[in-house]
C-alpha cells in the first residue's frame, strides 16, 4: 500500500511538472521581455559575446522544445489511481527517457557555451533556466530547513 502511494505521488508530481513545462505555466508573474535578453544582462555579456550567445541559445531552445511531446488540447493528465501498474511503469520509464534526452542536450551544448562563456556563467545560465517550484533556488542558495514539528 505504501509503495503504491509513493509511486502514485511521484508519478503525479512528474506528470504535473511535465504538463506545466509543456503548457508554459510558471509560478508567479512571467519574466518581462525576451529571456535571452534577461540572461545576457544577468551574465553581463559584451555585444560580441551576446550575439554569439543569442545564436546558440536560440538553437538550444528550439532543440529543447522539440524534446517535449505535445499534448492534445483538452487532454488532462491521468489520475494515477486509475492506472494499472504497467501503465505507471511505462510513465516512469518514459520520464527517465525524457530526462536523459534533456541531459544529453545540455551535455552536447556545453562545449558550444564554453567557446565564449566561463564555467561560472554557464552555471548561472543553468540556474536561470531551472524551473521554479521544487528543484532548488535561483542562484544555488540552499533552502532553509523545514520545521517538521520537532521542537527539540
Amino acid at each position: 500500500m505504501k509503495r503504491t502511494f509513493l509511486i502514485s505521488a511521484a508519478l503525479l508530481m512528474a506528470t504535473l511538472s511535465l504538463s506545466a513545462q509543456n503548457e508554459g505555466e510558471r509560478m508567479g508573474p512571467p519574466p518581462q521581455g525576451d529571456p535571452s535578453e534577461r540572461i545576457v544582462k544577468e551574465l553581463k555579456l559584451d555585444d560580441a559575446t551576446a550575439t554569439k550567445f543569442n545564436e546558440v541559445y536560440k538553437a538550444y531552445k528550439e532543440e529543447e522544445k522539440a524534446l517535449h511531446p505535445q499534448r492534445t488540447q483538452g487532454e488532462k493528465p491521468k489520475n494515477p489511481e486509475e492506472l494499472s501498474d504497467a501503465e505507471i511503469e511505462q510513465m516512469i520509464l518514459s520520464n527517465f527517457d525524457m530526462q536523459q534526452k534533456q541531459l544529453d542536450l545540455k551535455r552536447s551544448y556545453y562545449p558550444k557555451w564554453r567557446e565564449f562563456l566561463t564555467p561560472g556563467q554557464i552555471q548561472k545560465l543553468y540556474m536561470m533556466e531551472r524551473p521554479m517550484g521544487g528543484r532548488g533556488h535561483e542562484g544555488g542558495r540552499p533552502r532553509p530547513p523545514r520545521n517538521r514539528g520537532d521542537n527539540k
